[in-house]
């Protein structure tokens, strides 16, 4: 790198006017800067390190910069000043690399030390004196934006770590109710069905009613069973669709009959409000009765006693069929 020694020629190009516009310039800047000669002594000595290392630019002028700092001699820097006499080579000595850094603190907090990395370049002025430019760079703010985002990531991948494991209990889980309830519930179902068909026997009058209410009630129990297995099918995208035309006002008994036992123990009754006679959509339609038992469960569960869930079937101006699930209370109006 050359140095020119005087200003441009449209500016003073006296000697003194040169050095004085080197100094403001050196000490406007944002990081710390040393000049040195061969010798290794001072040069220029610019404000930021002077506040940082608490030596006055009075006081470095003219030193011998081990001399102000006696501990670099066991640093890396000495070889960098080296070579930059005596190959023209740059070298930068990172925070990291830096054994024995600078005695630097933050002047608001004398406390706080500041990481810094050092840049050594050689300079040649054109009477072909060679200096040596020492930069400092305060790099404790990168630092520690690099730990926020490396302990971010260490959170992240935590969380990545937990989110598996939730997945496997999740699986487990669903295993455990696909195994250890859905057979034997369809075992149950199956009994009660062979009772109350008269494979056992004539049954007593005042039982029919329990086993009613035991067949419906595993019923309710399978669909559940059933949900937690489709959702988990939905989430992996392995949840499979069968659409064919289905008999709208069919569907609706299906699933007040479904429902008849649920709300009664809620002390509610279901009605099909409206019909549309001939009235078919295309759907599929074990999917479409799972949601409708979602609603009118929903329905009996918060409407107040002695109220009425209505159910119909509403041809709209576009003639698509809809169906509607309404408690005179219910909050799902």
């Amino acid at each position: 790198m050359l140095l020119m020694p005087h200003t441009p020629s449209n500016l003073n190009n006296s000697d003194g006017d040169s050095y004085q516009l080197l100094h403001c310039l050196f000490d406007v800047c944002s990081y710390g800067a040393i000049v040195v000669d061969n010798n290794m002594q001072v040069v220029l000595w610019n404000n930021w390190i002077a506040e940082k290392s608490g030596v006055l630019n009075s006081t470095a002028l003219g030193q011998y910069l081990f001399k102000l700092f006696p501990e670099l001699k066991k640093s890396r820097l000495l070889g960098l000043i080296s070579n930059a006499f005596a190959k023209s080579a740059s070298g930068m000595l990172s925070h990291a690399l830096n054994s024995v850094p600078f005695p630097l603190y933050d002047p608001q907090d004398t406390r706080l030390r500041i990481k810094h990395a050092i840049y050594v370049r050689p300079v040649t002025l054109m009477s072909g004196t060679r200096y040596c430019v020492i930069e400092l760079k305060d790099v404790t703010a990168a630092l520690r934006r690099e730990q926020q985002l490396k302990k971010m990531a260490e959170q992240e991948q935590r969380a990545k770590i937990a989110a598996e494991n939730l997945s496997h209990l999740k699986s487990g889980f669903i295993s455990t109710v696909s195994h250890e309830l859905r057979t034997p519930l369809t075992s149950i179902r199956g009994r009660l069905g062979l009772i109350s068909g008269g494979a056992v026997g004539e049954l007593p009058p005042q039982s029919i009613p329990l086993i009613d209410i035991a067949q419906k009630n595993t019923e309710r129990l399978l669909l559940l069973v059933n949900d937690i297995l489709d959702m988990e099918k939905i989430e992996s995208g392995k949840q499979e669709f069968y659409f064919k035309p289905v008999d709208v006002t069919t569907l609706l008994e299906q699933a007040m009959e479904a429902n008849i036992g649920y709300a009664e123990q809620h002390g509610v009754s279901i009605r099909i409000a409206a019909r549309e006679d001939n009235a078919k959509i295309y759907a599929d339609s074990d999917r479409l009765i799972q949601v409708m038992n979602n609603l009118i469960s929903n329905a009996a569960k918060f409407s107040p006693e002695k109220n009425t869930i209505d159910i119909a079937t509403i041809r709209s101006e576009e003639r698509r069929v809809g169906k509607e699930c309404r408690s005179r209370w219910s909050p799902y109006h």
